[in-house]
């Protein structure tokens, strides 16, 4: 038996999406019996709907565990949440006893602090804790990111395993606690190929829905509008473009539609008419990304964006997009001629980069390196390793 342990925030969010990835390619390749245990806010505790996380159909029983209150903004309800925590999964583990725990970054010392060493123990990190705080709360409080950095120092030595999103993570991961290599493993939460993929012929009937003749430049974003994704920086180059290209439209794909609207007509009436606003499904997705001709994805040079594998672009590039990004992108990819970097190349290129791409090898370098197929091969060395030596049956 398997304990997944996580989060719990959106069922739309990138997190989900990689817990759910994870759960699929990892824990149900070391055991067909999974229990997933969620931690919520109390807030969402109170709120919560029976199976609005559940991560499979072959997941044997969910458990709600509630946070401790306050434990983002207070250090003292910190440290109470992360014993409580721990003691809530160790009174799970003593009812189940489970042969192994998988549990995100964020909560990886607290699903191991009370557990037996016998048991094998794989976090996943797909985030650098105290760079993320420091990140998003610009006046910090220095005890929760010292603690964020204990939390993180004690999962990451302690635990069997470690996934992590990319291979700049996994250096960034060595270098800053001195780890054995050979127990860290890069899942990149890739896109599938069967779901992201190119297709000129998708391609022209999603342009013929949108209206678009044939020598309009589409770009397009796809994702939420939280301030860390830079939609607003995004919606500046587009304007800057219009002015080089006036037969231009910005496509934005997101579930925060309210809010996209507020940035525009607080800040871009004058291009209102350039921009069109859907939110459709996952799976309908990769028809939109096959009409654009080139994507956004932009994020700050700071150590959490360069750790990362953001998912949107190996979806981007799997559909055959090039990218417009800034220089962190040089840490995703071991080739930058698909992406333009806005902040070393002048807008007046643009327009010739997009048009000298071709799409069909944009995908296939997507295929390579990019796909979840990959990931897919990291996972099973994973579950190799632990079952020839932790005998997991």
């Amino acid at each position: 038996m398997i304990f997944h342990v996580h989060y719990s925030f959106s069922e739309n969010s990138g997190e989900i999406r990689r817990i759910k990835n994870i759960d699929r390619d990892l824990a149900l390749s070391l055991s067909n019996d999974v229990v997933e245990i969620a931690i919520i806010s109390p807030l969402l505790f109170f709120k919560r709907k029976v199976n609005r996380f559940k991560l499979n159909n072959r997941i044997r029983k969910k458990y709600y565990l509630p946070a401790f209150p306050f434990s983002y903004s207070n250090p003292l309800a910190m440290r109470f949440d992360s014993v409580w925590c721990s003691l809530l999964i160790l009174i799970l583990y003593l009812i189940y006893k489970p042969q192994c725990i998988i549990s995100e970054y964020s909560i990886g010392y607290k699903s191991l602090r009370f557990i037996p060493k016998s048991v094998i123990t794989i976090i996943d990190a797909h985030g650098a804790m105290r760079e993320e705080y420091e990140y998003s709360c610009p006046k910090i409080n220095h005890k929760i990111a010292l603690y964020y950095d204990f939390l993180e120092n004690k999962g990451m030595k302690n635990c069997s395993y470690i996934v992590c999103q990319s291979d700049e993570m996994k250096r960034h991961l060595i270098r800053k606690y001195d780890l054995d290599e050979e127990k860290i493993f890069v899942y990149r939460c890739a896109a599938d190929k069967n779901l992201f993929y190119y297709s000129p012929s998708v391609r022209q009937e999603t342009r013929k829905i949108l209206g678009l003749k044939d020598d309009t430049t589409l770009f397009i974003y796809s994702g939420g509008i939280h301030k860390w994704q830079k939609v607003d920086d995004s919606l500046h180059i587009f304007k800057r473009f219009l002015e080089i290209n006036d037969n231009s439209i910005f496509l934005i794909l997101t579930l925060q539609i309210n809010q996209l609207k507020e940035i525009i007509n607080n800040n871009f009436t004058d291009i209102s008419d350039k921009i069109i606003i859907r939110s459709v499904p996952n799976n309908e997705v990769y028809r939109y990304l096959n009409a654009a001709d080139v994507a956004f994805l932009l994020r700050d040079s700071v150590v959490l964006n360069a750790v990362a594998s953001p998912t949107k672009l190996s979806e981007y590039m799997a559909c055959g997009l090039p990218i417009i990004s800034t220089s962190v992108a040089s840490l995703w990819l071991n080739n930058f001629k698909y992406v333009f970097n806005i902040e070393t190349n002048d807008i007046k290129e643009l327009a010739s980069f997009i048009n000298n791409q071709k799409r069909s090898n944009i995908a296939e370098f997507a295929y390579k390196y990019l796909s979840i197929d990959y990931d897919r091969q990291q996972i099973a060395r994973l579950v190799q390793d632990a079952k020839s030596k932790h005998n997991i049956s």
